[in-house]
């Protein structure tokens, strides 16, 4: 199994010599499908748009004091969907209480419906 330090330097190489993208499509196209999208991933930034809770809360949304759905990091593998209620100082799905939020970021817009 490769380490990460390995496939992100296969990435790197696929990203900028075709040879080496046929060479890995036509060995293994799992592996070439994987880093295809993580190149893609990591040149999004994602990382640079979670906003910390102690630098900031997402604002209302309404005079009711919950915000507009966001995406919701909370040490685990894969990030929720919530909102967050100023009244109460909590984050929620639903009416289910998201617990040891550390990070949010604004959902993306949907697609173009053409």
């Amino acid at each position: 199994m490769k380490t990460e330090e390995e496939l992100r330097q296969i990435a790197s190489d696929m990203t900028s010599d075709t040879n080496n993208v046929n060479k890995y499509l036509s060995e293994s196209p799992r592996i070439a499908n994987f880093l295809i999208g993580y190149d893609y991933a990591s040149s999004l930034s994602m990382e640079s748009q979670w906003i910390s809770v102690e630098e900031r809360f997402p604002e209302a949304y309404s005079e009711l004091g919950f915000s507009v759905n966001v995406l919701l990091y909370t040490g685990g593998k894969t990030p929720k969907i919530g909102y967050y209620d100023l009244k109460q100082n909590k984050f929620f799905d639903d009416d289910i209480r998201i617990y040891a939020v550390s990070h949010w970021q604004p959902l993306p817009e949907n697609p173009p419906t053409n």
